[in-house]
């Protein structure tokens, strides 16, 4: 994983942030995005100079342990033997079959006759009661399983501000999808080079409000800092632009696009159409039924490659554990019960599947008494849990958070390598 924190212009924000996620991580460069449009040809420095206003970029999204599913054997010798190993940390169920219940995992020494325990790399141990029953067992085993998706970054010349044109120097737009083909590709059109119904609706992520304030100071030299945090799986961060050219106009908005980490206890692994997107935008957008009538915007829902049903690009709101959102603001700091502040995992749901992941290397936040740039420390003191983030503030007028159970709130990702 890597994080970083710098600066760049409206000018150069795509060139940017795009050589970051394609060699920001020197520690470990597997962790690295692939740039696709401009085509490398060999030369990758070269090719990332010459964007301007477009890329490309390919996220290679590895799956390292799958759920095998009722796999049939015989208790021998008290002794279950798999056909694969276990993963570390992987889920495991068996179910007995002639007697119609689920064994209950156990660590001990002594394993009751409702008990399993694991014993070994593809072995589980139940009670000597069980010789000779067959059983039904899922469990979790290592794969190398590797899924491509694309995300376009595309900086439109101009805005539309109060029914006039305007030279943009206020965001750019975004599109995710499969089967990127840079030979179909072509300036006019975001979701050129994807093949119908591969790509998403088109998303937007905004560092200054589309104004005629704005526009009558914005230039292409408009400050702009970024924070991102990212791995070959997702990317998350925040764009801000300078508060100090504009006290009224500047944007703090979060934007993410990735796979989703697994909740636990998953009934299967979730491989296809696990990637989505989505930004923060100064405005609303524009609900089409392209896919349907949930068809995801990527502004105030995240949108996801596929569902389990494999219905395309579909809307997933944001669930989040958190308080009551109109509390008392003047003492809210650390839990008196805790000491602690507190944070959500971002869990995604579909409309009818419910839910489905978490979003990787980030948090949400609320706002309320917590500067912009503190230092978050999740599971502290807990060895090898401990993890870093960095709470930045966000104020853009449409997200995913709109329509969650608090929508004051701001966005952590995380700074730990």
């Amino acid at each position: 994983m890597a994080y970083i924190h710098d600066y760049t212009t409206a000018a150069n924000i795509v060139k940017d942030i795009v050589t970051k996620l394609c060699t920001g991580d020197e520690l470990n460069p597997s962790n690295n995005w692939t740039l696709v449009n401009p085509s490398p040809s060999g030369d990758l420095e070269a090719a990332l100079n010459s964007i301007t206003n477009k890329a490309v970029v390919k996220a290679s999204t590895t799956i390292d342990k799958q759920w095998v599913k009722r796999e049939p054997q015989t208790v021998t010798n008290g002794v279950i033997t798999l056909e694969n190993d276990i993963a570390e940390g992987g889920g495991t169920r068996v179910f007995v079959r002639d007697k119609k219940y689920h064994l209950y995992l156990t660590e001990g020494d002594d394993i009751d006759i409702a008990e399993y325990k694991i014993t070994g790399p593809s072995e589980i141990t139940v009670n000597p009661a069980l010789e000779g029953k067959q059983v039904l067992v899922d469990y979790e085993t290592p794969v190398e399983v590797t899924k491509e998706y694309y995300v376009k970054f595309l900086m439109p010349a101009t805005v539309n501000v109060d029914g006039s044109p305007a030279t943009n120097y206020f965001g750019l737009t975004w599109v995710i999808g499969e089967d990127y083909n840079i030979s179909e590709d072509n300036d006019s059109d975001i979701t050129s080079g994807f093949p119908v119904d591969h790509f998403s609706m088109t998303g937007k992520l905004n560092w200054f409000k589309e104004t005629a304030n704005a526009v009558a100071i914005a230039r292409e030299w408009l400050p702009i800092e970024y924070w991102l945090s990212f791995a070959n799986n997702s990317i998350a961060g925040v764009v801000m632009g300078d508060p100090g050219l504009s006290a009224s106009d500047w944007l703090s908005s979060p934007f993410y696009f990735g796979s989703l980490k697994q909740i636990d206890g998953a009934l299967e692994t979730d491989i296809e159409g696990n990637f989505g997107g989505f930004s923060g935008s100064y405005t609303a957008p524009v609900l089409q039924k392209t896919y349907g009538d949930y068809t995801g915007t990527g502004i105030t829902d995240v949108v996801m490659v596929k569902t389990k049903t494999r219905r395309p690009f579909q809307a997933h709101k944001v669930a989040l554990f958190g308080g009551y959102e109109f509390r008392e603001k003047t003492f809210n700091g650390q839990s008196m019960h805790t000491g602690k502040h507190p944070v959500s995992d971002i869990v995604l749901t579909d409309v009818h599947e419910n839910d489905r992941g978490i979003l990787r290397n980030c948090l949400a936040v609320p706002r309320v008494a917590k500067e912009h740039c503190v230092e978050l420390i999740y599971n502290r003191y807990m060895s090898n849990k401990e993890e870093r983030y960095i709470f930045l503030n966000i104020n853009a007028p449409y997200t995913p958070f709109n329509t969650s159970p608090d929508s004051l709130i701001g966005f952590a990702i995380r700074t730990d390598i």
